[in-house]
């Protein structure tokens, strides 16, 4: 994507320090997005998210559908964004189950988890 600096791929939300992956404790699986916000909007990122998997979906902590803040500006415009994912007919009434908080410490995955789409057999349509 134009504006898109950089993408890490590591753990956040948990409580457990220096997590990996099979030791997660109740971190998620994430990814840390640099971008450009004079080429690429947050709300554009957004966007990205929302487009590229179901929301609504609840799964456990290791694979769940997050969105880590690091600004009240960023905080408010993922509340405007769930408030209008909620009322697409994509949903159906269904509530949005991503979970929202303000981001802490970020570790990063191993490096085997880096770039793993550009060294995989396996090719992932949505991505």
């Amino acid at each position: 994507m134009d504006g898109v600096i950089r993408t890490r791929v590591g753990y956040t939300g948990g409580s457990r320090a220096n997590p990996t992956y099979y030791s997660l404790g109740d971190n998620t699986e994430s990814i840390q997005i640099e971008f450009d916000p004079t080429v690429i909007s947050y709300d554009a990122l957004l966007d990205k998210f929302w487009s590229n998997h179901d929301a609504s979906r609840k799964s456990r902590v290791q694979y769940q559908s997050g969105i880590w803040y690091e600004s009240e500006e960023q905080k408010k415009a993922i509340e405007k964004a769930v408030a209008y994912q909620s009322k697409l007919p994509r949903y159906n009434g269904r509530k949005i189950a991503s979970h929202i908080a303000p981001l802490g410490d970020f570790y990063l995955a191993e490096d085997y988890h880096q770039k793993y789409l550009d060294r995989s057999m396996l090719k992932y349509p949505l991505y």
